[in-house]
C-alpha cells in the first residue's frame, strides 16, 4: 500500500468524493495489485484528476482557481513578463496587493 496517499485518501473522503466503505473495498485491491489507493481509483473512474487537485489543496489550505472560469484584469495579465506565459504552462497568482 502507498502510505504516502494516507493523506489524500482521508481528504477525499472528509470532501465526499468517495466513501469510508469504497476505500476500505478497494485497499485490498490496490495491495495486491501494488498500486496506491487513489492511482486505483483515478484508473477505475472512482474519483477525476480534478478531485485530487481539490483534495490536495484542501490539505495544503489551497484554493483551487480554474482560470478558463474567470476573467483576468488586464492590468494583471500586464504585470506578467512577456516570456513567461510562452515558457511555462502555470504560475502562483496571488490576489492579494503585493508590496
Amino acid at each position: 500500500m502507498a502510505e504516502k496517499d494516507d493523506y489524500l485518501v482521508d481528504m477525499l473522503v472528509d470532501l465526499g468524493f468517495v466513501t469510508a466503505p469504497q476505500v476500505q473495498a478497494l485497499r485490498t485491491e490496490a495491495n495486491s495489485a501494488g498500486v496506491g489507493v487513489v492511482d486505483l481509483m483515478l484508473a477505475n473512474k472512482i474519483i477525476r484528476p480534478a478531485d485530487v487537485t481539490q483534495a490536495k489543496a484542501a490539505h495544503f489550505g489551497a484554493e483551487v482557481v480554474n482560470l478558463s472560469e474567470i476573467a483576468i484584469a488586464d492590468d494583471v495579465i500586464a504585470t506578467v513578463p512577456g516570456i513567461l506565459p510562452k515558457n511555462i504552462a502555470w504560475f502562483p497568482f496571488s490576489s492579494m496587493a503585493m508590496p
